[in-house]
């Protein structure tokens, strides 16, 4: 990647902000909002809101589909993709509809 404070980037054809992507840098190795907030000089609500301007721009509605999109690009490293899904197990609306409308006919 180049110096993020110069130049903004695109992921997929998708142009990001240079504090778009300081952000995007922060969250693929972890950093929880309030880390990223510290380390960028910026409050956890501004962290927030540049995280739903990103996933407004990739057209995401969760923070799982937008790793899976940074995965896909070659952005998130494959171990800290597998170590992400271990710890919040990806889980589609339809599986959890299914499983309530499955509890209703038992």
């Amino acid at each position: 990647m180049t110096n993020v404070d110069e130049n903004p980037e695109s992921i997929a054809g998708i142009t990001f902000s240079p504090k778009e992507m300081s952000v995007i840098q922060e969250l693929v190795i972890g950093e929880s909002y309030k880390v990223i907030a510290s380390r960028l000089l910026m409050s956890e609500r501004n962290v927030q809101y540049h995280v739903k301007n990103i996933m407004s721009k990739i057209g995401c509605n969760s923070k799982s589909d937008l790793m899976a999109f940074f995965h896909a690009n070659g952005i998130f490293p494959d171990d800290k993709y597998q170590a992400y899904i271990q710890k919040k197990p990806l889980r589609s609306k339809i599986v959890i509809f299914s499983a309530r409308f499955k509890s209703r006919l038992d």
